[in-house]
């Protein structure tokens, strides 16, 4: 079912398997690489010091186009789809290096 942007969602009424025909129904696939749910916490007395409160910062999102700022927000907002992002992108250096 084509949601727009490229995205789809798949519905399944039966019996899921992999391309390899093994039946994950109730089992679902162990990732190749887990990203534990961080926790962070800021300490008692210390002053948060931001990119903004340097000097020579870059500027801020409302330079940003609206879909970018958006998709900035949301990876602050999800640690793990932000580690799952710099996992594709270190990938991909890998992969020009051997090239």
């Amino acid at each position: 079912m084509p949601l727009g942007n490229g995205e789809g969602l798949k519905l399944t009424t039966a019996l899921y398997y992999t391309p390899n025909g093994r039946s994950i129904q109730a089992q679902g696939i162990e990732p190749d690489v887990e990203v534990v749910r961080g926790r962070l916490e800021v300490a008692e007395g210390r002053r948060e010091i931001r990119e903004a409160d340097l000097d020579g910062h870059l500027s801020s999102q409302d330079d940003m186009p609206p879909e970018r700022a958006a998709m900035s927000q949301r990876l602050r907002d999800d640690y793990q789809l932000s580690e799952a992002l710099n996992l594709l992108k270190a990938l991909n250096v890998v992969d020009r290096r051997r090239g």
